[in-house]
């Protein structure tokens, strides 16, 4: 079985760095984690090729981010939908709610097997 290409974006890279070894340790895949939004979307736009992607969701930006063009997991959401629409996207938040753009939405805080079972419903 061919091995799925996660991307996991969170602006947490310990929380990104953790669920990549997690999920490599318990589901055949390669995680492939992401703390910088631009750079996450520079190299999805540049045909990075991936199965599935995990995305942490900002709460809300404030006009500091808004000024700076800083990008966040809504974004990188909005655009893999639009770019790859087949490609599942899950989200993860302690406070939104199911974004139009996910396949499968996990409330914070999650366990791994939440995550497994989402990657698994996806797949």
């Amino acid at each position: 079985m061919e091995k799925k290409v996660i991307v996991i974006f969170d602006d947490d890279v310990h929380m990104a760095e953790v669920l990549k070894i997690n999920l490599e340790s318990t589901i055949e895949c390669l995680g492939l984690p992401y703390r910088d939004a631009r750079k996450c979307l520079e190299d999805i736009e540049n045909g990075l090729r991936f199965d599935i992607l995990i995305t942490d969701l900002a709460v809300e930006r404030d006009s500091e981010t808004l000024v700076s063009g800083n990008l966040n997991g809504e974004d990188i959401g909005r655009k893999v939908r639009e770019l790859y629409p087949q490609v599942p996207i899950i989200t993860l938040s302690g406070i939104r709610d199911k974004p139009p753009y996910s396949s499968y939405h996990l409330r914070k805080v999650v366990t791994l097997s939440e995550i497994v079972d989402a990657i698994r419903h996806v797949s």
